[in-house]
């Protein structure tokens, strides 16, 4: 917005005002003085400042707002279909590059703005940015031992070079997709591109990433291409971004925001299709997955028996394994067994009795279960370690932990690998039965030990006391974070809060704040109430401080909550309740439940002043549906304080307010007859009165307040 913008908002406040015409063309005779003394006489501020008011709480802004009417137009050549001058959209799938041409929604590589930034500032960082961040970014694991692109799998976090068999030297190295799609063109003629990361640093510290000759320790019949060329590191690291920002209608966004678990799906579903949109296999299977996941079994059940009954989707094993685990979870395992049954032959496979089987496990049905673990074994499906994790869980969920080694051992004779899930539930197993000596075992047996399972076993270690091995083994756990595993890092906060380290608390938080460049509120919860647990007070509010500048996210009065109960529950109350005034004069929300907190922690301390205060605070904030009830000790210390010291219109409001969330009660009249009589006793009839509507009996204590009344 230019200068003479703002001076055109001026004066078309006074001209929409007025019901005139204005003209505030710059470097004319009128002036900003002329047009700000015309708005005065309409009643304005001079320079069309406006006082605004929080739409939540209706509580003046502290700052004035300039406001007014802004009045441009749109050049021709500015329309929608015309912006093409980006290098983001819709890629070639082959060769993930952008698209060329406006009609398929492309961009220029490089327009004549790009080319002057070029030539003014250096073209480095500006090639990186365009040929690279924003075109086809691409992620590998290569071996740091012969230099192969390894093989991944994130999602178990295991990692191996099938061409020396090394699973623990790999790195993640970022390249173009380009590069990518030409070392598997080399490949095809049998030449092996190696990249190799290891024992090179550039002049800041950084691995660098280039091409060597390593033909001595090539596999046979391969020749090795020995490319010169150096390459930065800093080329092949990245931010991803998404190639299409343009956001689309999907049956997704119409079935993801119904959270009711009441409210069916079907009639989405339906309008979807009969609106004349395509339904998608694969989005329809991301849904179910999606909807499983947060859990809206109903709502995925839905969709998987649209799926069915449409013909949409001719289900598979998979499929039918999905929506058999959906009824169960849904309808019980009886509708699951007459499910199953329904099934042709060919579908009764591994995956739909291993899901029947999930169906007896979470039911804790151990004679079914076993009955049908051991027809399992004899059809040959018990060969994967999920139907074995299984009953381990099924074995810890009705507390029988001995049993749990055994299941780990019949693994081992079957020739069935346990992964990382079986191992944790043993180590929990063995955790439970306080027997660390075996925990040490497993550890010592496993082949590879992810950051999660070393947690588990630190967190025992913890509990029974030796600090030293469990420290060692978050050290290990660290050791196998990933960069940007913000779950992981949260989780060894606690485990080191629990240790009482305030340091390490502290460093792994920086850590994950420099790992993780977005935190959502739940990993400031997560340090806040570990640093809270050490008594670390101070750098809770920090943290607090912190999460309220620069986190970005939306406002959750859990997060500063955290420490609000910390200061009340350690006897700094005032530190409590200012911070909940600070947060009520900024227009953030607050829950009656920390204004109740603060006000018992007064009441314990004697000072019913201000327990009387944060008490009728409390009762004034919003909960919406949620009903909440004070403390009765708390609402009596006060009734009794307040019927001493108040005036009636005080009691009386306050026992109007108390009214609305609590029953009517003895402690409440005695407050109202204490505080008449103070005032002179002309309504102490009429408040037993209605005591005895209330069906409130009068007792001794009524008898002794009446009794001042005639020495008044």
């Amino acid at each position: 917005m230019t200068i003479g913008q703002l001076i055109e908002c001026i004066m078309g406040k006074v001209a929409a005002h007025m019901g005139k015409e204005g003209d505030a063309t710059p470097f004319t005779d009128v002036t900003v003085d002329n047009i700000s003394k015309a708005l005065h006489k309409c009643g304005y501020q001079m320079r069309g400042f406006e006082r605004m008011y929080n739409g939540h709480t209706g509580r003046p802004l502290t700052a004035m707002i300039f406001l007014g009417p802004t009045y441009y137009q749109r050049l021709k050549h500015m329309v929608d279909d015309k912006i093409h001058s980006r290098g983001r959209g819709p890629v070639q799938i082959l060769t993930r590059q952008p698209a060329e041409g406006r009609s398929r929604d492309g961009g220029l590589r490089f327009g004549e703005m790009e080319r002057d930034c070029m030539i003014a500032h250096g073209a480095a960082n500006f090639v990186k940015e365009r040929l690279f961040d924003q075109s086809d970014a691409y992620r590998v694991h290569v071996c740091e031992t012969c230099g192969l692109i390894a093989i991944a799998n994130l999602k178990k976090n295991s990692f191996e070079c099938r061409g020396c068999k090394n699973k623990t030297d790999i790195v993640q190295v970022h390249i173009p997709y380009a590069c990518k799609l030409l070392f598997q063109e080399l490949m095809s003629m049998a030449i092996t591109p190696r990249i190799l990361t290891k024992g090179l640093k550039s002049a800041k510290g950084r691995k660098e990433v280039y091409f060597h000759n390593r033909e001595a320790e090539s596999p046979p019949h391969f020749f090795t291409m020995n490319i010169l060329r150096r390459i930065p590191a800093n080329l092949f690291t990245s931010r991803y971004y998404y190639t299409n920002r343009v956001k689309k209608t999907t049956l997704y966004s119409k079935i993801s925001p119904l959270g009711n678990p009441k409210s069916s799906v079907y009639p989405e579903l339906q309008n979807w299709v009969h609106s004349g949109n395509k339904v998608s296999v694969a989005e329809l299977i991301r849904i179910v997955h999606d909807l499983r996941r947060r859990k809206r079994f109903l709502h995925a059940l839905e969709v998987s028996k649209w799926m069915k009954e449409t013909g949409v989707c001719i289900f598979s094993p998979s499929e039918h394994a999905v929506h058999l685990d959906l009824v169960g979870r849904v309808h019980g395992f009886v509708s699951a067994e007459a499910y199953f049954e329904s099934l042709k032959e060919q579908h009764k496979n591994d995956k739909t009795h291993g899901a029947l089987l999930n169906c007896y496990v979470r039911q804790l049905d151990v004679e079914k279960s076993l009955s049908h673990f051991e027809k399992m074994k004899q059809l040959g499906y018990a060969s994967s370690p999920l139907t074995y994790n299984n009953i381990m869980c099924l074995y810890t969920n009705i507390g029988q932990h001995d049993k749990v080694p055994r299941v780990l051992d019949e693994m081992k004779e079957e020739n069935v690998a346990p992964d990382n899930y079986s191992f944790r539930i043993c180590i929990n197993a063995f955790g439970v039965m306080n027997d660390l000596e075996r925990i040490g075992e497993i550890l010592r047996d496993m082949e590879t030990v992810d950051w999660n399972t070393y947690a588990v076993a630190a967190k025992f270690y913890i509990d029974g006391g030796d600090r030293d091995k469990a420290v060692e083994l978050l050290r290990m756990s660290e050791s196998r974070l990933e960069s940007k595993d913000g779950e992981g890092y949260s989780h060894l906060i606690t485990l080191y809060a629990r240790l009482g380290d305030k340091g390490e608390v502290l460093r792994l938080w920086e850590l994950e704040k420099d790992a993780c460049k977005r935190r959502i509120n739940q990993d400031y919860l997560t340090v806040l109430q570990s640093l809270v647990k050490i008594d670390a007070l101070k750098e809770a509010e920090e943290v607090v401080k912190e999460w309220e500048s620069s986190s970005g996210n939306c406002y959750d009065f859990r997060v500063p909550s955290v420490v609000i109960r910390g200061y009340a529950g350690r006897g700094m109350e005032e530190k409590a309740e200012a911070m909940l005034e600070d947060l009520g004069k900024r227009g953030k929300g607050t829950t009656p439940d920390s204004w109740g907190l603060v006000a018992a922690a007064y009441v314990e301390k004697g000072v019913l002043d201000n327990a009387y205060k944060c008490l009728k605070t409390a009762l004034g904030v919003e909960v919406g549906k949620r009903k909440w009830r004070p403390g009765v000790k708390v609402v009596t210390s006060v009734l009794s304080w307040l019927g001493n010291e108040g005036s009636l219109r005080e009691v009386e409001s306050f026992v109007a307010s108390l009214r609305s969330c609590m029953g009517v009660n003895r402690e409440m009249y005695h407050a109202l007859v204490k505080a008449d009589i103070r005032e002179g006793g002309s309504n102490v009839d009429t408040l037993l009165q209605r005591m005895k509507e209330d069906k409130i009996e009068t007792d001794e204590e009524t008898m002794a307040i009446l009794s001042t009344r005639s020495h008044c």
